[in-house]
């Protein structure tokens, strides 16, 4: 691909994962506030905790900064910001690969059908969950809170005496 193809596709997608997300939560601000059991619903990617697909590091790179977007919006927005962190999942979105089914459990053993990444995230998210993991998602999401002091689940813990936290409004 050619430098200036590769900038335009690096431009959209920085331009959908990043501003689509921003520009949503913060249009609809004042009217979430107003409710008592709003959530934001971010969908990251074990991709922004661990990248390791070379073929898209731009996409990983949106992924990253939403997942910290979203542990940095938690306190200031005043609404819940949860975060689902998907494996590959088998869908037919961007299949503009030269092998369309590489996210096939038949291409991939750890892939998720659809139904099954719903059921895994459908009870954390009852509970509460404020960074749900899935797959291979849950493993990592676990290590980044133990590494980090809880940072993906809204405690996180910069020393001794400094603690940023969230406060529950009642879900």
């Amino acid at each position: 691909m050619a430098p200036e193809e590769f900038l335009e596709k690096a431009d959209q997608e920085i331009y959908i994962n990043t501003h689509g997300p921003m520009h949503l939560a913060l249009h609809f601000l004042s009217h979430l506030r107003a409710k008592p059991h709003a959530v934001i619903i971010n969908v990251s990617s074990v991709l922004g905790f661990a990248p390791f697909a070379l073929t898209n590091p731009v996409y990983d790179a949106t992924k990253a900064w939403l997942h910290f977007w979203g542990i940095n919006l938690r306190v200031p927005l005043e609404v819940k910001v949860v975060e689902i962190v998907p494996p590959t999942v088998a869908t037919d979105l961007h299949r503009e690969r030269e092998d369309p089914d590489d996210n096939k459990k038949s291409s991939n053993p750890s892939t998720l059908s659809v139904d099954e990444f719903i059921a895994e995230i459908s009870k954390p998210l009852e509970n509460g969950d404020e960074t749900i993991g899935a797959g291979m998602g849950v493993s990592l999401v676990h290590q980044w809170d133990v590494f980090m002091g809880g940072a993906s689940s809204g405690n996180l813990h910069l020393g001794a005496a400094t603690t940023i936290g969230v406060v529950d409004h009642g879900t």
